[in-house]
């Protein structure tokens, strides 16, 4: 188990190196576009700098990160899932050594149990399916809070975000970029529209006809510039994305050794069986599926439980 454990204290070092990485390159080509905005490219950086930043608020401010859960899906537990959480959830804090008041339990609505499994980003939040509520015994689902409050007290949760936080600017960067592609295409269609219906009858009217060509031309050489520049950064915010769920789901297995370390691994490894065999009835929809798992956060039921018997 020491052996194990010492992986999660790699993760909890490679984590923040990722996002400190990230994130530079990340404003460094923010500075790069925004130097080709003329005029107000200077104003542009501050401004998206500054929503950059304040979006770390999700992250660490507990308001800001409970609302931010909740937009992504995630709502208060009904009376009877708080009478069931309220069975577990003070043993499971004690053992863990946390204040009661620390972290907020929310609820994911989802028919299939594994999207719980990225709902709690940030330093506040808990979150859990409601059908783990509903289907497991006390013991399994105290097992299954542990597994998601060892993912928070080991700021592993955290740090995932905080991978994704550093890779907004990139977001930025291609959103910025398609909307300036839409605008010099619908220009340029403009102009050329134009010199196609002009009928110059003097050579004044001739001139400017070529000069609406001329323009023209420049948009579509501005528009093969924006699609190459595009692709670069497409192509970096794939590997980006590529690593943050690689890592994002190496910190579910870290999670793991943490709740068994406290004393859940048996009944961990049964709650991950009984959701498992919950995932079955969702299987059809993720055959053939390959591809997105590559991206995504979190791992099925099944990768934890293989892993949980594994380790032990």
């Amino acid at each position: 188990m020491l052996g194990n454990l010492r992986s999660v204290l790699v993760l909890q070092i490679v984590l923040p190196l990722a996002a400190v990485v990230v994130g530079y390159y990340s404003v460094m080509m923010l500075i790069g576009t925004v130097k080709l905005v003329p005029l107000v490219g200077t104003l542009l950086f501050w401004t998206l700098l500054s929503l950059w930043v304040a979006g770390s608020l999700a992250l660490v401010v507990q308001p800001f990160n409970v609302g931010i859960m909740k937009l992504l899906g995630a709502r208060m537990p009904l009376p009877d899932e708080r009478l069931a959480l309220d069975r577990v959830w003070p043993e499971v804090q004690n053992r863990a050594g946390v204040p009661a008041t620390r972290y907020t339990l929310l609820v994911v609505d989802a028919d299939d149990t594994n999207t719980w499994f990225h709902r709690d980003l940030g330093t506040h939040v808990v979150a859990i399916a409601e059908e783990v509520i509903y289907n497991l015994d006390d013991v399994e689902l105290a097992s299954v809070l542990a597994q998601r409050l060892a993912r928070q007290k080991s700021y592993l949760a955290l740090l995932v975000g905080l991978c994704i936080w550093a890779a907004m600017p990139l977001a930025m960067i291609l959103a910025l970029g398609m909307a300036t592609f839409r605008v010099i295409r619908r220009i340029g269609k403009a102009f050329t529209s134009a010199a196609n219906g002009a009928n110059p009858k003097t050579e004044f009217q001739a001139g400017v006809g070529l000069f609406f060509y001329l323009i023209g031309f420049a948009c579509f050489i501005a528009l093969v510039i924006v699609v190459v520049s595009l692709a670069f950064v497409a192509l970096f915010t794939l590997l980006v994305a590529l690593l943050t769920a690689w890592l994002a789901r190496r910190a579910e297995l870290a999670a793991d050794l943490i709740a068994a370390r406290w004393g859940y691994g048996p009944a961990l490894r049964d709650g991950m069986a009984r959701i498992h065999e919950l995932d079955r009835l969702h299987l059809a929809r993720s055959i053939g599926d390959r591809v997105a798992n590559l991206f995504s956060t979190y791992l099925p039921a099944s990768k934890h439980l293989a892993y949980l018997r594994k380790v032990d």
